[in-house]
Order: structure tokens, then C-alpha cells, then sequence
């Protein structure tokens, strides 16, 4: 039976339902794997028994940071919070942060200055070392203060800081076998969705140890840049930021990579 012009509109009609509903399906086809780290170490500061024990009693044997205590213990980055505890769950203050990085300086190739007076007003009450590792950072840039005239020592460190913090550190690092600069990732890609905020450089910053290996993420798809850091936290992102470095163990330890290529073993 011949089809009228009123069933000729229902044929376009359902042709044009159908068009759009392959459109919804192809949209709802699921996103593609998440984004995965560009430029990890290849190789490790503390291999598997080149650190011994820390001996703090107050780090569960359980915990994600428990090789990463020891391995900043061995290269007296940390000295705990006495000589049997190192508080993991606390709060790394900025007065912290100083000790740790200045002290991270040598097994990571970077030469400190002297420490003189860098104009915070802020810091007379703390202890000689401290004073002189704040001050050091800020001659290499590393610290840009909380102002012109402050440093805020007693203030805890965030993760967007942290990530300000120990970029600026890895730039200023010579680069081990393996390792990776922050600079080399330039504006990769990521997941992370509450970075938004954050200033150019601390996005930047954030982006770069995430490619890099020395962050994770809150979650896969957060940072979480205004959360405190704790001290076992710190002790993983300093870890991870030496791996890229040549701060190595003492002794002969071999570590490798498998490579590819043409050609083999002659037997």
C-alpha cells in the first residue's frame, strides 16, 4: 500500500529518534583509563635492606611508609621526635619542612648557603638549626615565605605547599640514573579535579610529582591541596623525590632495568 505523506513524517521522524539515540550510546561509552604517572624512577634511594630499621616504636609495621621512615633515618633526614618515636600521624610544621629538606641537600647534590639572615621576622625563637635551614631555603628559592617578612614556622604544611616545596627542592637536585626533572613534564595530563584553585605554579607543581612518581593523590581523581601533610606522609614524598636523585646507600647495590632491543645472549 502506497505510504502518505503524513506516514512519510513518522518514518523521518523514528530516522531521526534513532540518530539520536545512537548519539546518547556512543556518548555513554566509559571513559578511558585513568592517568597513569610519565615518568617514574627507575631505580630507588633505599633498596630493599639497604636501610635498616628506624627502631621508632610508635610506627605501626603495618604502615604504607614504614621502608620510606627508615630510608630517611639512614640518611639522617629525620631524627624523630625523640630517639624512639617519630609521631607519624602529626602534622608537618614548616619549621619541619626546613630541617627535612636542607638536611635531604646533601645526598641530593644541592649546595647550601651559609643561612644568613633572609629578612623573616618570624623565626628568633627557634632553635640555631632551624634559623639557618630556613633561611638556606630561601637563598635557594625553595621558601618564598608566608610574606615578605614572615615564614610562619609553626603553621602545618599542605599538600599544595608540599608540592611547592619539593619541586622547587627537585629542581635544584642533580638528577640520578633514571631520574626525571619536574621541569621535563611541562603541562601533562591528569586526573585530578579540585586542583582548580591552586596558583599556576602550585597546578604545575602538583602535576609534576604526580608524573614524576612522588604523589598519588588523595584519591585517583583528587589532591586534596589544602589538606595538612603528616610526618609519615612526608617521609614517602621525600623518598620518592630522592629516588630521582643520586642519593644512594652506602656499599655496592645493583639495580636494573630490563631493556629491549635487537641481538641477545649467545649461548
Amino acid at each position: 500500500m502506497p505510504i502518505s505523506l503524513k506516514n512519510n513524517r513518522y518514518v523521518a521522524l523514528f530516522a531521526v529518534m534513532a540518530l539520536v539515540a545512537s548519539f546518547v550510546i556512543i556518548g555513554a561509552t566509559p571513559a578511558a583509563a585513568a592517568t597513569t604517572p610519565g615518568s617514574p624512577a627507575d631505580y630507588v634511594a633505599c633498596p630493599s635492606g639497604a636501610a635498616p630499621a628506624a627502631g621508632f616504636t610508635d610506627v605501626s609495621s603495618t604502615s604504607f611508609a614504614l621502608t620510606d621512615i627508615d630510608c630517611i633515618k639512614y640518611f639522617e633526614i629525620t631524627q624523630g621526635t625523640s630517639a624512639t618515636t617519630y609521631n607519624p600521624s602529626s602534622g608537618v610544621t614548616r619549621e619541619q619542612m626546613a630541617l627535612f629538606l636542607t638536611r635531604a641537600a646533601g645526598p641530593s647534590g644541592i649546595t647550601l648557603g651559609d643561612g644568613s639572615d633572609q629578612g623573616f621576622t618570624d623565626i628568633s625563637g627557634l632553635s640555631a638549626e632551624s634559623q639557618t635551614a630556613i633561611n638556606q631555603l630561601a637563598q635557594l628559592d625553595i621558601t618564598k615565605g608566608t610574606s615578605a617578612t614572615a615564614y610562619s614556622p609553626a603553621g602545618t604544611v599542605t599538600r599544595e605547599q608540599m608540592a611547592l616545596f619539593i619541586a622547587r627542592f627537585m629542581d635544584k637536585a642533580i638528577d640520578g640514573p633514571g631520574g626525571s626533572d619536574p621541569d621535563a613534564q611541562g603541562l601533562a595530563t591528569h586526573d585530578f579535579t579540585d586542583i582548580g584553585g591552586t596558583t599556576f605554579e602550585a597546578h604545575t607543581a602538583i602535576v609534576d610529582l604526580f608524573h614524576l612518581g612522588v604523589t598519588t593523590g588523595a584519591t585517583a581523581t583528587t589532591y586534596a591541596p589544602t589538606a595538612s601533610v603528616t610526618r609519615e606522609q612526608m617521609a614517602s614524598f621525600i623518598t620518592r623525590a630522592l629516588n630521582h636523585s643520586n642519593a644512594r646507600p652506602a656499599g655496592a647495590w645493583i639495580q636494573a632495568q630490563p631493556v629491549s632491543g635487537f641481538g641477545g645472549f649467545i649461548s
